[in-house]
């Protein structure tokens, strides 16, 4: 119930909000998440979503705070918009394996972990840095079983 609340907030909030430009919404997403009012900060993301879709701070943010709400499909949906936006970005393979494996799905989850590790050697993301991924290895072995 509570996180339904949560969420029926957050959507009447952003729905009667008045318009602010793109910048003024991230300026305080960021503000509020530096303070750790997730709530109000998931606020302004979602505003942030409506004007600029393919934000990957946005995404990235609100999938995290919808996992912490306990809201799976919400945050699978987002992380599946960000693989889709960066293909070659390890982390969106690995979170998508292991929320795979955790939900059942050994075989699906195994194929994106390993995905995830091929683009980590390959360093198809300059901004993970090899090894920087290592707490995906208990899913690795996982998937060597």
């Amino acid at each position: 119930m509570k996180r339904a609340a949560i969420i029926f907030f957050l959507l009447s909030f952003v729905s009667c909000a008045t318009l602010q430009t793109k910048k003024d919404d991230l300026t305080m997403a960021r503000m509020f998440r530096k303070r750790g009012d997730n709530v109000r900060s998931a606020i302004f993301y979602l505003r942030v979503l409506e004007k600029s879709p393919e934000s990957i701070e946005a995404l990235s943010f609100l999938y995290k705070f919808y996992l912490s709400q306990g809201d799976k499909l919400r945050a699978f949906q987002l992380l599946l918009k960000l693989s889709s936006l960066e293909p070659q970005n390890p982390l969106w393979h690995f979170e998508i394996g292991k929320m795979l494996i955790k939900d059942g799905d050994k075989r699906g989850g195994c194929e994106e972990v390993k995905k995830g590790v091929t683009l980590e050697r390959m360093g198809a993301n300059p901004q993970v840095k090899s090894g920087e991924l290592s707490e995906y290895k208990s899913y690795m072995e996982v998937c060597d079983q």
